[in-house]
């Protein structure tokens, strides 16, 4: 990864909640290469895992937070392998230190999350941004953005997916699209 935000804008029906889900959980598991190390004997990039993440991942409304990405990232952590290195419920999935304890976690938002959601952020994800249209929902937008550099040493980042949003809602796909059309120009 080179850049501190991507946006991804697919057809429906071609997955991205289950990519945003499945990314989370590299980005959250205890030895997922997510981030980067240096460069091993034949000069290729080697990864580590994130130190202590903390992952909010944003919808539109509680219900979209448990039926998309966090409901992959829920399955897989509990479903999974891996399901002893996770303590999960229905408000967190908790990535479990080898001693057990508490070693980063990953929380659904919806709505308006406060300003803490995004204070110690090391990734975050944003679900069906064209869904994002009312008030409080760019707010958190913006805040969570602003809040990425603040742990600069853990190289933190953010992905959105969508699909095409309606035209002229405001909503945080279509700011997003305007964003990118005006850095190719």
């Amino acid at each position: 990864r080179r850049f501190r935000r991507g946006r991804i804008s697919w057809r429906k029906g071609t997955a991205k909640t289950e990519f945003g889900g499945w990314l989370t959980f590299a980005e959250l598991h205890p030895e997922g290469p997510v981030r980067f190390d240096g460069w091993d004997a034949y000069g290729n990039p080697v990864g580590r895992p994130v130190r202590d993440p903390y992952i909010p991942m944003l919808a539109y409304t509680e219900e979209q937070v448990h039926e998309l990405a966090y409901g992959v990232l829920y399955t897989v952590c509990t479903e999974g392998p891996d399901a002893d290195l996770f303590d999960v419920s229905l408000e967190r999935v908790i990535r479990l230190s080898e001693a057990g304890r508490a070693d980063g976690k990953a929380v659904p938002l919806a709505g308006s999350p406060n300003a803490r959601d995004g204070a110690r952020t090391t990734f975050q994800y944003y679900d069906e941004t064209h869904r994002l249209v009312l008030p409080s929902h760019l707010a958190a937008y913006e805040a969570m953005e602003a809040n990425l550099p603040k742990r600069p040493l853990d190289d933190p980042w953010s992905l959105g997916t969508t699909t095409a949003g309606e035209p002229g809602k405001g909503s945080v796909a279509e700011k997003d699209k305007d964003e990118a059309e005006l850095i190719a120009k």
